[in-house]
């Protein structure tokens, strides 16, 4: 299957809880998952039974993962009512079986999504029939996403050369890059050039969580314009529109677990926090 949309965005669409409930619907309504998807991880995938029984599913460990590549997930038996089985004979007309994603940039950037899987022949009729749908539904959420931008913006009353550097400069990104007074920045690297990359550790204070924000530059116009690459495949650009006040603009592709009004709220709040350092350090 041919999609409109680089491999990352729709890899990310894929595995991603919100939207892989979405695509998935096509075998089962209120299908999701459990666990996680790096390689020798168990995974459960589960759902309501049909006759409203209970919920039922397959237990299964990701074989291979090549990220933005190859997936592999093989199945090891069945789950009834919330029971594991991976013993019976149902069960283990399953077991070892395999399905298989490969994702391929064609020449024009768009992805090519191959699917292969093992299923039992009882199974087929059914299967030729969901299978389709589900890679259909895949496909449109992986084109909505790679076409859907955010933009939030903020006017400082700082000079450009102001903004510039406290946006740039390590020294003070550590001090106004967090989204909420619970979470920080402890550390920050930045290689500000074409081909450059940046790091910022953004961590919950009390040490609960964290993650590194990456990626690679694409563009560097000083005082106006900076664009890059996030190591998911996201773009990000950042325009610096200077006068007697500074006006500064971003425009993100969004990521697919969380709501575009959340990632929007979280970027905002970022933005006008570092808006705020900006004047204080300017006076």
């Amino acid at each position: 299957m041919t999609i409109q949309a680089p491999k990352e965005v729709v890899w990310n669409t894929m595995l991603q809880d919100a939207t892989y409930r979405e695509w998935t619907r096509a075998f089962s309504p209120g299908s999701y998952y459990r666990g996680d998807w790096s390689e020798g991880s168990k995974i459960l995938f589960l759902g309501p039974n049909p006759d409203g029984t209970g919920e039922g599913g397959m237990v299964s460990r990701i074989k291979e993962n090549r990220l933005h590549e190859y997936i592999s997930i093989e199945h090891l038996g069945i789950i009834k009512d919330g029971v594991e089985d991976t013993t019976s004979e149902e069960a283990t007309r399953f077991a070892l079986a395999h399905e298989n994603y490969t994702f391929t940039t064609k020449g024009d950037g768009t992805t090519n999504l191959a699917v292969d899987l093992d299923s039992a022949e009882e199974y087929e009729a059914m299967f030729d029939e969901m299978w389709p749908k589900a890679l259909e539904a895949l496909k449109a959420l992986s084109e909505q996403a790679a076409h859907t931008t955010i933009t939030v913006t903020a006017t400082i009353a700082a000079p450009i050369e102001n903004v510039w550097e406290c946006f740039t400069d390590p020294v003070h990104i550590v001090k106004w890059n967090n989204a909420s007074p619970d979470w920080h920045t402890p550390r920050a690297t930045n290689d500000l050039r074409v081909g450059g990359r940046f790091l910022s550790r953004m961590e919950a204070k009390d040490g609960s969580a964290g993650f590194d924000f990456e990626g690679t530059y694409t563009n560097v116009v000083p005082h106006e314009r900076i664009a890059y690459v996030m190591d998911d495949g996201r773009k990000v650009e950042v325009v610096f529109e200077a006068g007697d006040i500074t006006q500064v603009t971003t425009t993100f592709d969004p990521e697919t677990e969380n709501t575009l009004e959340m990632q929007q709220k979280g970027w905002q709040s970022i933005l006008d926090n570092f808006a705020q350092y900006v004047i204080k350090h300017s006076n």
